[in-house]
């Protein structure tokens, strides 16, 4: 809600309470088999509708979110993406939040070795490439008021995921059996605390594997206290037809009403232009002919 950026997922009696006009992003994906979808979306908590720097970066966040869509492409390039991110901050006087990574995705994987970078830093760089027919990626668009500088709060952390190239056995009773746990229920993938069927197993088993680096932590992110942030993730597949969004809602626009908007020509016409793929024309049905009628034919 509102400053903080991500991973807040607080087990019971440890949440906060929403109130009116409050910024909310829910965060989740799912999988069958292994085979992952994401979604992130961004909504004012019930109250009037509102003009300020909460629409301001809710806007900036959808926008990029429309023009990642028609960017992620075959041939085209993770930079080009990356580049858009800064132009529609800029057109909404937010900016990018630091340190969040597009994945592409794989079974079993959730952070692929090719990503789209949000926001590009002197310290955070990643590769160049160009996109490729049948991949699939997970696009991730976070916006702040802010700085746009994540800092580690207090607040415990309840996601996790398994760091399966380190092994240990761990000492007590407990901490094997949370691990036992995780490692049946969700070997690959992150989880929540919430997921394990006793609290206290878990309260006790994640801080020892935790000190023998068998999990990997994702720390609760926040922003400047006066600060707001807003977040849009989907899926989408690079199919021969074009790029196919699988997951997102659309945009509430009852809920915002920025005086901003976007004024430069070419993000103007790349947004406005269709993101739908283009469908496949059936092929005109075979001759289907035995093979006997095809003789006669020869004869």
């Amino acid at each position: 809600m509102n400053e903080i950026l991500g991973h807040f997922s607080p087990l019971k009696g440890e949440g906060r309470q929403l109130k009116a006009g409050d910024v909310v992003k829910i965060d989740m994906a799912c999988h069958i088999d292994g085979f992952i979808a994401g979604a992130a979306h961004t909504v004012i908590v019930a109250g009037d509708k509102v003009d300020d720097k909460r629409a301001d970066v809710i806007m900036a966040a959808w926008n990029a979110a429309e023009a990642a869509l028609r960017l992620v492409k075959v041939g085209n390039t993770n930079t080009q993406v990356t580049e858009a991110f800064a132009k529609v901050a800029e057109e909404f006087k937010c900016k990018p939040v630091q340190g969040v990574l597009s994945h592409q995705l794989k079974r079993h994987i959730i952070d692929g070795n090719r990503s789209i970078i949000g926001c590009e830093t002197v310290e955070e760089k990643v590769d160049e490439f160009e996109f490729e027919m049948n991949e699939v990626y997970c696009i991730d668009v976070v916006m702040s008021t802010g700085e746009g500088k994540g800092k580690e709060t207090e607040i415990r952390s309840t996601v996790y995921k398994r760091n399966v190239e380190n092994s240990y056995l761990l000492k007590t009773q407990k901490a094997r059996q949370f691990l036992h746990e995780v490692n049946s229920k969700f070997p690959a993938l992150p989880f929540s605390l919430r997921a394990i069927e006793d609290v206290q197993v878990a309260r006790v088993g994640v801080s020892e594997a935790n000190r023998h680096e068998l999990l990997h932590e994702y720390p609760v992110l926040k922003e400047k206290d006066d600060a707001r942030v807003a977040q849009f993730k989907f899926t989408v597949l690079l199919l021969p037809g074009g790029t196919k969004k699988i997951t997102g809602l659309p945009l509430n626009e009852t809920q915002v009403a920025s005086t901003l908007s976007i004024q430069d020509e070419d993000l103007k016409k790349l947004i406005s232009s269709s993101a739908n793929p283009k469908k496949q024309k059936k092929q005109k049905a075979k001759d289907d002919k035995t093979g006997e009628e095809k003789k006669e034919e020869e004869k």
